[in-house]
């Protein structure tokens, strides 16, 4: 299209207030000079204008993440396009930069990343001169990396609860109840008839022996003298115990046999804290157990 049909069609695209002006100035001088109708329409506009990399964005994206409207993924990288540009444009420090970026993050997350730079002596005031100034790379990596742990952490709450209500948390509470009730009833029955007392303590002695099956973890022949000869049929209630490496989850070996866990500390990706738990160097959190779920590898 010609400059002058570019102006003659404009008014199709606007709003019924906006076209109103524009068919007007396509009447008058501005109706065959594109480049003029432009800059007349920007003059008329300007405060309408939506500015890309501004201070007012970055204000609406630090609000946004506060209410959790983005991911903190996403709004470490927005962050860090819009502020760059700023401090291109001389309207932000890199200080600046560096501490607002905070104002975004959720208050757990903000404490962990100021415990961090106060650990490494990083400028966190105005009157710091004398401290170090982090790059903005460093910066967002320790906020990255302190979100991580704590999604692993919400990740291994989810996991044990889980593992308690699929039931294994509760057969021992259940069994325990059904022990008291039986020790309660027949106590109750021996004191008003002692003829039955024997056949009772035989129904009371074969619920403990398959309590104590439970709760041992491992089959044993029950030596009671109260017990009658074909109790040894107890021990087949459980399967025998086989042992697990915690680490890869394999049941040929144990974890301090394991080579890949070996291999895992001699990198210093894990270690063990003081009450000889796995743990993450790099975060010193434990690390879930996991079994039957590939084990502790597949977290870290």
């Amino acid at each position: 299209m010609s400059e002058a049909q570019k102006c003659a069609k404009l008014f199709k695209y606007c709003t019924k207030g906006i076209k109103d002006v524009v068919e007007k100035l396509v009447d008058g001088e501005f109706g065959k000079d594109w480049s003029l109708l432009k800059k007349e329409l920007k003059r008329l506009y300007w405060q309408k204008d939506h500015l890309r990399n501004s201070l007012e964005e970055l204000e609406q994206l630090i609000e946004e993440a506060k209410l959790a409207k983005v991911s903190i993924e996403i709004y470490v990288f927005k962050y860090g396009k819009i502020s760059e540009s700023l401090i291109k444009k001389h309207a932000m420090s890199s200080f600046e930069r560096n501490t607002r970026l905070l104002r975004g993050l959720s208050a757990e997350v903000r404490s962990k990343v100021l415990d961090h730079r106060s650990e490494k002596g990083w400028r966190m005031f105005v009157n710091n001169v004398d401290m170090e100034e982090p790059t903005f790379d460093d910066a967002t990596k320790v906020v990255l990396k302190k979100v991580k742990a704590i999604e692993r952490r919400e990740m291994f709450n989810k996991s044990e609860s889980s593992f308690m209500a699929s039931g294994y948390g509760g057969a021992t509470s259940d069994m325990m109840t059904s022990v008291a009730s039986v020790t309660e009833s027949t106590m109750a029955t021996a004191m008003t008839s002692p003829s039955s007392m024997a056949s009772d303590l035989k129904d009371l002695t074969e619920q403990i022996a398959r309590l104590t099956l439970l709760v041992g973890g491992q089959p044993h022949q029950q030596s009671n003298p109260l017990l009658p000869a074909n109790t040894s049929g107890v021990t087949s209630l459980r399967s025998p115990w086989n042992p697990r490496c915690i680490y890869c989850d394999s049941l040929e070996h144990c974890r301090n046999q394991c080579p890949e866990f070996q291999d895992a500390v001699s990198k210093g990706v894990v270690g063990l804290n003081k009450q000889g738990r796995v743990k993450l160097m790099a975060t010193g959190e434990e690390v879930s157990t996991m079994l039957g779920k590939g084990g502790m590898k597949v977290i870290v």
